[in-house]
């Protein structure tokens, strides 16, 4: 699947972004507010399967739901309905499958109703009021939720102060994961943080609040690519802003031993970190070192547990976050 500008038929983005899917596609629809560049498609797969992609997100598609038979996107927000089963489910923020797929059921509402069978969709008006087409010709009307227009306009000109107080107000927790979504999206990790405490996401919480404390700005870029499941974003990142030992601490924490020492090893620093970390971390797995690479790296290299500490306090302080070592 590849997008084309209306106005000159030339591709919008290259091959490299052309979305690739392992079955027919029967129905396309693409999102109406926005850039182009925050155009997002969704189309349904003859298994009945619908995915959301991004159109210039290198050609990633996600999987949203199943038993699908007719889908929409709203007119004046982001909001994706669909026709689920002979129920009603909207997905309020499809942009969470892209940063947090973790609440993307949290943004989800589903409305029952008498729609019989092979219901179609027929229009998504005002973002939250949704037309439904019964086999029979007659029409239903629904409303998704009469609050999501004004948060989403909160939304799309960063006006979190304000999503967050409406929020507040009508307490439901699919705004709040709209919000939390949105937030990390724009960067704003205080937003993010408030959001994600109302969804009581307490180890979404803590990883915010750490990555508010890093002084670099280069380090809470990271920090938020490690936060959306993209490791190698965050390693280019760190490695672009000359913060080596602060990738090397990414892979670390990831578990991505061999990454983290083939960086270490490639910038000649930190070699014997990672082999302390991976002592350590074998020792409580109760696992003895079988990996040729660390067992050659062992060899050649002395790990003092007091001169590792000196070093990671040393690059803290450098950076200057301050925080204390691992």
């Amino acid at each position: 699947m590849r997008f084309l500008d209306v106005a000159n038929g030339r591709a919008l983005a290259g091959d490299e972004n052309a979305i690739a899917h392992h079955a027919e596609i029967t129905r396309v629809v693409v999102n109406q507010v926005g850039s182009a560049q925050d155009r997002k498609v969704a189309f349904v797969d003859v298994n009945r399967d619908v995915h959301v992609a991004s159109a210039f997100g290198g050609g990633v598609a996600v999987k949203l739901g199943g038993m699908v038979d007719s889908v929409l996107f709203a007119d004046v927000t982001d909001a994706l309905a669909a026709m689920v089963d002979q129920r009603l489910v909207v997905w309020l923020h499809p942009n969470a499958a892209f940063v947090d797929k973790d609440v993307v059921d949290a943004t989800k509402i589903t409305r029952e109703g008498d729609f019989g069978k092979l219901p179609a969709l027929t229009s998504f008006r005002d973002g939250s009021r949704a037309t439904i087409r019964r086999i029979d010709g007659a029409s239903i009307h629904v409303t998704v939720s009469p609050h999501l227009p004004t948060l989403h306009a909160h939304l799309i000109t960063g006006a979190f102060d304000k999503a967050i107080r409406l929020c507040r107000f009508v307490k439901e927790e699919s705004l709040w994961a709209c919000v939390a979504v949105a937030a990390v999206a724009a960067k704003d990790l205080r937003a993010a943080e408030v959001a994600y405490a109302a969804c009581e996401a307490v180890e979404k919480v803590r990883f915010l609040r750490n990555a508010r404390e890093i002084s670099s700005a280069e380090g809470r870029n990271a920090e938020l690519a490690l936060f959306r499941r993209k490791p190698d974003e965050a390693e280019a990142i760190l490695l672009h802003a000359g913060l080596i030992y602060r990738a090397i601490d990414a892979r670390v924490r990831l578990f991505d031993w061999r990454r983290a020492l083939d960086l270490a090893t490639k910038h000649g620093m930190h070699v014997d970190t990672v082999l302390y970390h991976r002592r350590a971390y074998l020792k409580s797995a109760g696992r003895k070192e079988t990996d040729g690479a660390f067992l050659d790296a062992m060899r050649a290299v002395d790990v003092s547990e007091e001169a590792v500490l000196a070093k990671i306090a040393e690059e803290r302080e450098r950076e200057g976050t301050g925080r204390k070592t691992r």
